[in-house]
C-alpha cells in the first residue's frame, strides 16, 4: 500500500471510529442514572445511541459521520489491494 493510500485510508476511518465512540461514551456518562433490576434507561436519554438505531431517514449524524465515511474507507482500502 502506498503512503498516500494508507494516509487516506486512516483518515477515512476516523470519522467513524469517533461516531462509535460517542455512542459508548454516552452509554457510558449515563449508565450511573439509570435505575432497577436489572439496570435500566429510557433509549430517549440517549440520543447517540437513538439516532443510531433510529429511522434512517432521519439518521444525518449516521450518514455524515458513518456512513459515508466507512463507504470512502472500503473503497480506498478496496483500490489500495487492486493495485
Amino acid at each position: 500500500m502506498v503512503l498516500g493510500q494508507a494516509g487516506a485510508l486512516t483518515a477515512a476511518r476516523q470519522s467513524p471510529e469517533s461516531y462509535l465512540n460517542n455512542i459508548v461514551k454516552e452509554y457510558q456518562e449515563k449508565r450511573a442514572n439509570f435505575s432497577g433490576a436489572p439496570l435500566e434507561c429510557r433509549i430517549g436519554d440517549l440520543p447517540k445511541l437513538v439516532e443510531f438505531v433510529g429511522p434512517y431517514s432521519q439518521a444525518t449524524g449516521f450518514k455524515e459521520e458513518f456512513k459515508y465515511p466507512m463507504r470512502d474507507a472500503l473503497e480506498a482500502l478496496g483500490r489500495a489491494v487492486l493495485r
